[in-house]
């Protein structure tokens, strides 16, 4: 199958952003087609993929939030338990649900666990947890190296995709600034910066 692209989930960020999500749409969105169109997947690892996923839960490896016990297209799961189930043995050696571990990180990208409520009071959502080495060595890789070196509003934008919930003080100011030349950073007492649009 042909992983889709940033573009094409930050367009449907909307179904991203939520906790759970019926198993169609989630096959929708895995191979690069919009939700609602599960019966019209252009991939051809679409259906298998499906049945894979039937499977888990059919195999009580994967819980679901729906009514009945058996799996089909409207079946509820959660990105937490898609998470754990990942990292259960049985899964995680097997390259076959390789596929949906991308996905699986794609979402948890996007979304933020519900809030708890604590003694009536309701907390924040977390944001996602993100490897900033792991970032920083990206960034360099892809780039740091273009010429002439991408503008602030460029870098915003490539962040915000790629990294939805990453606060911009970590991209600009730990991420960018060990980069970007000097003309390219803030500049003057006030922080204004220099951006060629």
């Amino acid at each position: 199958m042909t992983e889709p692209n940033a573009e094409f989930y930050k367009s449907h960020r909307t179904w991203l952003e939520r906790p759970d999500i019926e198993i169609c749409e989630l096959i929708c969105l895995a191979h690069g087609s919009p939700p609602g169109t599960f019966g019209r997947i252009k991939d051809p690892d679409a259906q298998p993929h499906f049945r894979a996923l039937k499977a888990l839960i059919k195999r009580k490896l994967l819980p679901h939030h729906s009514d009945g016990s058996q799996a089909n297209q409207f079946t509820v799961i959660t990105l937490e338990d898609l998470l754990k189930c990942l990292e259960l043995d049985k899964v995680a050696s097997n390259p076959s649900y390789d596929w949906l571990r991308k996905f699986a990180e794609r979402w948890k990208q996007y979304c933020a666990l519900p809030a708890i409520k604590v003694d009536g009071a309701r907390k924040l959502k977390p944001r996602a947890e993100y490897d900033i080495e792991e970032i920083t060595r990206r960034y360099r890789s892809e780039r740091a190296g273009l010429v002439p070196f991408p503008t602030e509003v460029a870098d915003k934008e490539w962040f915000e995709t790629e990294y939805p919930s990453l606060q911009r003080s970590i991209w600009r100011d730990k991420i960018r600034a060990d980069f970007a030349p000097d003309e390219a950073k803030k500049q003057g007492p006030r922080g204004k910066r220099n951006i060629a649009l």
